[in-house]
């Protein structure tokens, strides 16, 4: 058996993790208790619900509207069915990055083959939209390795590892494609820490002090947050935009733990494994001990709102999610560019942590205006710069987006011709199942630990 409740027998190095990786490339994206068939990592071995690959896949009315509620948005679009009927759409529609609950596609590499001398933290995430997500919707989804960068960081080497996701409805349409970058950092010198399950705690990889605001710093907050603009019914034209048009900045902030686990329990469907149930989730990996209380099975995932655990990952305070920032991008664009726009594209880079207390500035601008051709359809598209910038001065969530604006008399034309290619789920599905199959066999395959 490669892995016993107390963790693989030797921690790898990250050149080894990078090589590990790259055997991966092209395969499925597993879950954990497919990845270790035969060991016994939950009660129930055959079905694990709480990490199950897709997490979300009907889209309710109550899913809807927890989703922005978590974001600090009530946008009628999201959530007011009576309001929503009388739009172009006819229902309730959604961010796109709620897709990150329906397959949160974020790949750690070759981690969960083996133990290895490294930490985390997302890098980026990026959507590209052929229609919107209407309530009642149902998906199916894939996830694959697609690509392994190295790089070298001030903290040390440096692993990018990118998946590739496709989400297809109940109409087998390829609704949405989505690609996730995670910033991998190797650190060697955490070997002995790492096998004791206490992470990289000793030398974080980034730190700084929790902000305690001034009494001009808390008026600069609460003037953005009442000063929020939403465009809602009223159109916004092609025609009527230009290059260097500012969007109304919204702001994200102080982040609280309720904040974070607020945002966090919609991601898991608002069901997230607790005292035994957790023991179970996390017997065969995963878990952190916690240096406190000396459990062994504190969850990783804890990290994001713990103080105690979130130093396992060399962070000194909570964190967020790092795809909660792609998610507040979108309530940036949708401010702006009404009920009738579309987002066509969105890619967000997660360049600094968010941390507990932290307050995030975005502000935005129109950096180019075209008409996008796609097969025989043409839109009216701009292009938008987006920046989110910390109560400190640091640029944390950069991103760029492509919205589609109607003209007078000139809807978005939706859905946004594409070829569906429904083959490529199946055949998804069909490598799963091999890969389920040699895993019976042969569980380490094809990475020793």
């Amino acid at each position: 058996m490669a892995q016993s409740t107390k963790g693989y027998t030797r921690v790898k190095s990250f050149k080894e993790f990078v090589e590990d990786s790259r055997m991966l490339l092209g395969k499925p994206v597993l879950n954990l208790e497919e990845l270790h068939a035969g060991q016994e990592m939950c009660r129930n071995e055959e079905q694990n619900p709480w990490d199950n690959g897709v997490r979300y896949t009907t889209m309710t009315l109550n899913y809807l509207r927890q989703f922005v509620f978590s974001l600090g948005d009530d946008n009628p679009l999201y959530t007011d069915p009576r309001y929503a009927r009388n739009t172009r759409y006819g229902s309730v529609i959604c961010y796109p990055s709620i897709l990150q609950a329906v397959r949160y596609n974020m790949w750690h590499g070759a981690n969960g083959y083996a133990t290895y001398s490294t930490t985390s933290l997302v890098a980026g995430i990026g959507w590209e939209l052929n229609d919107v997500i209407r309530m009642g919707d149902e998906f199916v989804s894939s996830y694959y390795a697609a690509e392994v960068l190295e790089k070298k960081g001030a903290t040390g080497p440096l692993c990018f590892t990118y998946s590739h996701a496709g989400f297809w409805n109940q109409f087998k349409e390829l609704v949405a494609t989505g690609r996730a970058g995670n910033c991998i950092i190797g650190r060697e010198e955490m070997v002995e820490s790492i096998q004791k399950k206490q992470g990289v705690r000793e030398m974080p990889v980034y730190e700084r002090d929790v902000t305690f605001y001034s009494e001009d710093e808390i008026k600069k907050i609460v003037d953005g947050i009442e000063g929020e603009k939403r465009r809602g019914d009223v159109p916004l034209y092609w025609e009527d935009t230009n290059v260097g048009d500012k969007l109304t900045p919204i702001v994200k902030g102080p982040m609280t733990t309720s904040d974070m686990m607020a945002y966090d329990a919609v991601m898991w469907g608002n069901g997230i494994p607790a005292f035994e149930l957790a023991y179970w989730n996390l017997k065969g990996g995963g878990g952190y001990r916690n240096t406190r209380t000396n459990w062994p099975f504190d969850s990783g995932g804890g990290g994001h709102y713990d103080w105690d655990t979130c130093r396992s990952r060399g962070l000194p305070a909570p964190f967020d999610v790092g795809v909660m920032r792609s998610s507040m991008s979108c309530h940036l664009l949708q401010n702006w560019m009404g009920d009738d726009g579309f987002i066509r594209r969105l890619e967000v880079q997660m360049r600094k942590p968010n941390y507990w207390g932290d307050t995030t500035f975005y502000n935005a601008e129109v950096v180019k205006k075209y008409r996008d051709k796609v097969g025989d359809e043409e839109y009216g598209a701009v292009d938008i710069r987006i920046v989110g910038t910390n109560q400190i001065g640091e640029v944390s969530t950069p991103g760029i987006a492509t919205v589609y604006l109607p003209s007078k008399g000139e809807p978005v034309k939706l859905p946004v011709p594409h070829e569906d290619k429904y083959e490529e789920y199946e055949n998804y599905i069909k490598m799963c199942d091999e890969l389920r199959a040699h895993w019976k066999t042969n569980p380490v395959w094809p990475i020793e630990p």
